[in-house]
């Protein structure tokens, strides 16, 4: 009854509902080392790398945007020589990486950050 009651209020809080869920799961026999990370700070994600789904390397994390009522929308990567917009709910934390949910191929497609992250004098 107390996880039914703690997973309904998480459903109705939005952002924090991964967060909430995940912590009143119960144990499986499978250790995931995967975790969410819509309760991160900002300092904690800028500066980690972030891979694709098959771990290739996509690039480093240069800021942190967040929507309206404060929850991470979109992290800022630097790939290449531009900065994606990724989209946040694509993104899980294993270790001292993010892992996208998204192949290289699709993150290269994304929407550049533009001003002031491409400035134009990157390689």
């Amino acid at each position: 009854m107390i996880l039914r009651t703690l997973l309904t209020v998480a459903v109705t809080m939005g952002p924090l509902a991964n967060a909430v869920a995940a912590t009143a799961a119960p144990p499986t026999s499978e250790a995931s080392p995967q975790t969410s990370t819509d309760a991160t700070d900002t300092k904690d994600l800028v500066g980690r790398q972030v891979i694709d789904r098959a771990g290739e390397n996509i690039g480093d994390v240069t800021a942190v945007l967040r929507n309206a009522s404060g929850g991470i929308k979109q992290l800022v990567v630097q790939t290449g020589g531009k900065h994606i917009l990724l989209p946040m709910q694509s993104v899980t934390r294993q270790g001292d990486v993010l892992r996208t949910t998204q192949a290289a191929a699709e993150v290269v497609k994304l929407p550049s950050a533009g001003p002031p992250y491409d400035t134009g004098d990157q390689e």
